[in-house]
């Protein structure tokens, strides 16, 4: 497994454990069909670039605007992250493995440590 999604898959049980199951679902299905974060995949491939820590940050902040708390709005930015890397990054070769355990680590530390 790689140490990004080591990153990913870790914050997510954490949180989880702390949450439950049906939280995490909810937080996924939002990021999933949200209208911005569509938006910024296309603008993604149209201007050939990735994204970056502050774009997921953005589109967790815009989908999560529903709930509260930091904990919740980090798990939204690695949820966009990890569906991003699968439907775009993957194909377009955007960022290796190096750059994306940068980019969760920016995501996971967006608001101070979470989860020691």
């Amino acid at each position: 497994m790689s140490a990004y999604k080591i990153i990913v898959d870790d914050y997510k049980r954490r949180y989880v454990l702390e949450n439950g199951e049906n939280m995490y679902s909810q937080i996924y299905e939002k990021i999933k069909i949200s209208r911005t974060f569509e938006m910024y995949i296309e603008d993604c491939i149209r201007c050939n670039r990735p994204l970056l820590a502050a774009d997921f940050k953005m589109i967790g902040a815009a989908a999560m605007s529903f709930m509260s708390g930091h904990k919740t709005a980090i798990m939204g930015q690695l949820i966009a992250l990890d569906i991003w890397n699968n439907r775009c990054n993957t194909n377009f070769g955007f960022l290796d493995q190096n750059e994306l355990v940068r980019v969760a680590d920016s995501c996971r530390n967006s608001y101070g440590p979470s989860y020691s």
